[in-house]
């Protein structure tokens, strides 16, 4: 079969698929057919509700956040797209003034504290060296992507928080926190810390939980100073 055939099949197969009059009336149909539902209970304030529900002044005030995220998008991701703004980020980080405030950056004393304490753990150095890996791949391209990214999350963040719609998921979200937090007061602090002390001042009530309190204070104390000490001795080894 020839190029020119399969260009005016598909041709024929995308405008097969175009809407015709009969899908608009099936689509006008099913809308009346769903008011008619909601109509039905003969409560001539009904379509007055559902007008208001409709009317933009008033829907709630994330409506609008959403609303303001999703133009920012439409304009920020095109804008971004294009030759000559992306050709203008190139020349501003290319600038001699931003590479300055790059290098005195990092040559500063505040960064190359956090980079010591970031390196000092495991965890904490993979962390940071994902990070930089992550910063270096960032490409002036892929700035609309990344815009449109973290409009999105911003916008379904909203939506998690302030609708309706997710009031169950945030509250066991919400009540998981708050079941951590009183577990650990209910079920550490007060029987093993808080209780015994009030015994022993109360009652004159000696347990063997009155000295957790102050093993744990002395053991807190000491991780403390071994702490110190270990700073100290990095302290040592940089200024050498």
């Amino acid at each position: 079969m020839s190029e020119a055939a399969m260009t005016s099949e598909s041709r024929q197969v995308k405008k097969s698929w175009r809407p015709g009059l009969l899908t608009w009336l099936v689509i006008g149909g099913l809308i009346l057919v769903n008011l008619a539902v909601f109509c039905s209970d003969g409560n001539p304030h009904t379509l007055r509700k559902i007008l208001h529900d409709f009317n933009p002044c008033h829907w709630p005030a994330w409506y609008a956040v959403n609303l303001w995220l999703a133009v920012a998008g439409l304009t920020l991701v095109p804008l971004l797209m294009l030759p000559k703004v992306q050709r203008c980020i190139h020349s501003f980080l290319a600038l001699k003034s931003f590479q300055f405030v790059t290098t005195r950056f990092k040559q500063s004393r505040v960064n190359q504290r956090f980079v010591r304490f970031m390196l000092q753990r495991k965890f904490r150095k993979r962390l940071f060296r994902g990070g930089v890996a992550l910063f270096r791949q960032i490409q002036v391209e892929r700035c609309p992507r990344y815009v449109g990214r973290i409009l999105i999350f911003t916008a379904a963040l909203v939506f998690f928080l302030y609708s309706d719609l997710t009031a169950t998921p945030r509250m066991c979200v919400f009540y998981s926190r708050k079941w951590i937090r009183l577990f650990f007061y209910w079920y550490v602090y007060v029987p093993f810390y808080y209780g015994p002390l009030v015994e022993y001042m109360y009652m004159g009530k000696m347990t063997w939980r009155l000295f957790i309190a102050p093993a744990t204070g002395l053991l807190f104390i000491l991780w403390l100073l071994r702490l110190s000490n270990k700073m100290k001795k990095r302290r040592n080894k940089n200024d050498k």
